[in-house]
């Protein structure tokens, strides 16, 4: 499984990896199979061999490959082998802190073959909606005029 998660938003894209490491580990029941890996400070070689690797004791890895847009070489493998990362039994997940252009070309193959999530800042109700959800999460509450003082 090959998941793509990207924007400038990194509080709620960071909250999102922690759901998807939370459902990792209760699947698997350890986090031995969580690996989080910088494409910015690795060899594509070496990202391959840690992909490849098997474990007797879980029975799917999650992995975090961060920076694959920002590094060429990288992207330009992800992209030769995606077909690999889709057909895997691992999940991987592939973070970048930007916003990618809709006409990347890696983007537009992923929207294809995998499953993709954009984190946009967020700014006027939609941002609002969002506080009013987090405040209530945590069992608060708070006063309108409270919220718009916070929020601006």
């Amino acid at each position: 499984m090959l998941i793509l998660l990207y924007g400038k938003d990194t509080y709620r894209l960071l909250q999102k990896m922690k759901e998807i490491e939370t459902r990792s580990k209760e699947v698997n029941k350890s986090s031995l199979g969580v690996e989080r890996i910088d494409a910015q400070n690795m060899a594509s070689e070496s990202f391959w061999d840690v992909f490849s690797q098997g474990s007797m004791f879980i029975s799917k890895k999650l992995i975090f490959l961060e920076n694959v847009f920002i590094n060429p070489q990288f992207k330009q493998m992800i992209s030769k082998r995606l077909k690999d990362l889709v057909a895997s039994e691992n999940i991987i997940a592939l973070i970048e802190y930007q916003q990618i252009k809709a006409t990347d070309s890696l983007l537009r193959k992923i929207q294809k073959q995998g499953k993709t999530q954009s984190f946009e800042l967020l700014s006027g109700q939609l941002l609002r909606d969002w506080a009013e959800k987090e405040i209530s999460f945590y069992g608060a509450r708070i006063e309108p005029s409270a919220l718009e003082e916070l929020l601006f």
